[in-house]
C-alpha cells in the first residue's frame, strides 16, 4: 500500500494545519496534523501515491502588522510540488 509523509513548513509554534486530500469523485478527506518532530510539522498517510491532489489549510492568528497572515479559508499549495493539478 502506498504512503506518503508531508511535511508543512509552519514556524509559528501556535499554529496547527490541515491536510486535505481529495479523493476520487471530488470528495475531499480532512486529516488533521498533530505530530511534530524538532519543529517541524509532519503526517504519514496511508493509500497516498503519486499524483495524488492535496493541499493545506493553516489555522493560526492574523496579525499582519507582525507579518502573520494565517487564513484557514484559504487552500495552500506545497511549494515543493512538482505539479499542480486541477479538477
Amino acid at each position: 500500500m502506498a504512503r506518503r509523509q508531508f511535511l508543512p513548513v509552519l514556524r509559528e509554534l501556535r499554529v496547527r494545519g490541515t491536510l486535505l486530500v481529495r479523493r476520487v469523485g471530488g470528495n475531499e478527506r480532512r486529516i488533521r496534523i498533530r505530530e511534530r518532530t524538532s519543529g517541524a510539522w509532519h503526517i504519514y498517510v496511508p493509500g497516498v501515491g503519486p499524483g495524488q491532489l492535496y493541499g493545506y489549510r493553516v489555522h493560526g492568528p492574523y496579525v499582519p502588522e507582525s507579518g502573520l497572515r494565517f487564513n484557514s479559508n484559504k487552500l495552500l499549495l506545497d511549494p515543493y510540488a512538482k505539479a499542480i493539478g486541477r479538477h
